[in-house]
């Protein structure tokens, strides 16, 4: 499952803005029905990093790396 549109349009609005927290709680949302879901996992990625929390950035890279040790691009995440 992947973020609509329209919502990511509106988290990046909001992440323009400085309004991290919002944006954050609209991507829960996404990974309340699916916590596996890349695009709203990189979003958080990208909230905590603006933020400057990098160690809660890095939780969800720490994530995705488990979860896509088959696929050679995985390297590239961190």
């Amino acid at each position: 499952m992947y973020i609509p549109a329209a919502l990511r349009e509106e988290v990046e609005g909001l992440k323009k803005e400085g309004k991290f927290d919002e944006a954050l709680k609209k991507v829960n949302h996404v990974l309340m029905r699916d916590p596996t879901d890349e695009d709203a996992l990189l979003q958080v990625v990208d909230i905590e990093y603006r933020r400057g929390e990098l160690d809660k950035a890095q939780k969800p890279i720490d994530f995705l790396m488990h979860t896509k040790k088959d696929e050679p691009m995985h390297v590239y995440i961190k």
